[in-house]
């Protein structure tokens, strides 16, 4: 490497796009950035912005993002000043990276260097904070845009439908067609995942009808998004209707394929698609194994559990991750087979995390073993000490036990750590609108009607034995 830099200052070339990266690289791997800062130091007045703007686009588009900050940090240091090409790739390796704050200095220098107008360093900063899911931030980027394009309202969309706020998705949504701004596949996939998660079958169909009326492309992306979205909605039929229908596929598709038919109590149907897959010749993933084995555990099928479980590392190549384990170790408590699961945990190659003892909780708690499900919960405590979850699961067994004085102490201790359970959430459609409820103590106005029936419905479960545990309701 010292051979090729002396060449080229006796040469007196330009230092271009392709030596940069190639001495940056060299230096990053053997010795870290330290090293290939002392090329920029020695050599910075061969580099220009268009060469370090080149290799800053280079190395976001190689998913090199450290690479890319690296090289920005370099042009500031040693006054190559950056320009309007700069911005959208860096901030879009800092969005990779999930560095907001990093993110929120580079809009200082946007603004700062005069580009705040600019419509795609803008349009990157929109994306930077929806993946940081500091929405409020890429809302308040949006609507100070003079200027926005389809990706712009993309991103925003995608933004609200990762941070779980759906309805604010379809506000989004509804802005963009009275803008006239163009509905494109993006659009589709982001909303199709709205409705999945609210559960908004009409919302969802308008939405399919839309793709066959405008004639967008039934391509992977908006397909896949299709088949989950009447999936979770308990449309299946639909479902598979639009599988079929698809010319392409891949191995997402059909993980949402068995998974809808697992989530959906059709255990058998999952593991057919999954013996379809396999005869197509797609290659199963770790995702496609944790819906195969959630079939089996739904439909109490231990046998071929096992089998498959076997299968993922000797037939597939595919490492069993926490999740799996979890999964094996459901099925066989489920099956009061204990011992085999607690020798499972025994020998698994990975450190059980809360995934196996929550797992291991749900058998002993069927078992009604109180002792083991307390030594399980204080577990959890110990690996979790901020999740309220867990505190609320001791709290419950301490009032199951008429232990009152330890649930004051637990209620102390998550009051002392500032721990805060966050309430339940679910939607449900009426009349194509949308309505949201949070669990609370507090009785809204205009619920009332509401928590009658429920009252109801619950002194009716009661006298009809259907609920033995009060606690349930």
């Amino acid at each position: 490497m010292k051979q090729i830099l002396a060449q080229i200052i006796i040469q007196n070339q330009h230092l271009d796009q392709f030596y940069l990266m190639k001495f940056i690289d060299i230096c990053a791997t053997s010795n870290g950035f330290t090293s290939s800062a002392v090329i920029f130091s020695q050599f910075h007045e061969f580099f220009d912005s268009f060469v370090c703007n080149s290799v800053l686009r280079t190395y976001t588009h190689l998913k090199k993002y450290w690479h890319s900050i690296f090289v920005y940090v370099q042009m500031h240091k040693h006054g190559i000043s950056p320009d309007l090409l700069t911005f959208p790739a860096v901030i879009k390796s800092t969005a990779h990276l999930g560095r907001r704050r990093l993110g929120k200095s580079l809009q200082c220098c946007v603004i700062k260097m005069g580009f705040g107008s600019d419509l795609f360093a803008n349009t990157a900063l929109v994306h930077m904070y929806c993946s940081c899911l500091s929405i409020d931030d890429a809302r308040r980027v949006f609507d100070e845009m003079p200027e926005r394009n389809s990706v712009s309202w993309n991103a925003l969309i995608t933004g609200y439908v990762h941070g779980r706020r759906f309805l604010e998705a379809f506000d989004v949504f509804r802005d963009m067609m009275r803008d006239g701004v163009e509905l494109r596949e993006v659009t589709m996939v982001g909303l199709l995942s709205a409705c999945a998660n609210l559960g908004a079958l009409d919302h969802g169909r308008w939405v399919h009808d839309y793709i066959r009326q405008n004639g967008l492309a039934l391509n992977v992306y908006v397909g896949t998004a299709l088949i989950d979205m009447y999936s979770k909605c308990g449309n299946l039929e639909e479902g598979f209707k639009v599988f079929k229908a698809m010319k392409v596929k891949n191995v997402c598709t059909w993980n949402v394929l068995i998974s809808a038919y697992s989530m959906n109590g059709r255990g058998e149907d999952a593991l057919m698609a999954f013996y379809s897959m396999v005869f197509d010749d797609y290659k199963p993933d770790d995702v496609t194994f944790l819906a195969v084995l959630s079939a089996c555990f739904h439909e109490g099928l231990v046998g071929e559990g096992r089998s498959h479980f076997r299968s993922m590392k000797e037939e597939f190549g595919v490492e069993p991750k926490m999740e799996h384990y979890g999964c094996m170790i459901d099925l066989l408590s489920r099956a009061d087979l204990i011992d085999e699961a607690m020798e499972l945990i025994r020998t698994m190659p990975l450190i059980p995390d809360p995934t196996i003892w929550r797992a291991l909780l749900r058998a002993f708690q069927f078992r009604e073993n109180f002792h083991l499900v307390e030594l399980v919960i204080l577990k959890l405590v110990e690996l979790e000490p901020q999740n309220g979850d867990n505190f609320f699961l001791l709290s419950n067994l301490c009032i199951q036990q008429q232990r009152w004085a330890e649930v004051e102490i637990v209620r102390e201790m998550t009051k002392d750590r500032g721990i805060q359970n966050l309430p339940g959430y679910s939607s449900v459609v009426i009349n194509s609108e949308i309505y949201e409820f949070i669990a609370s103590y507090d009785i809204k106005p205009g619920l009332e009607e509401i928590y009658k029936v429920l009252a109801c419905m619950a002194k009716n479960l009661r006298l009809s034995s259907c609920v033995t545990d009060s606690e349930m309701l």
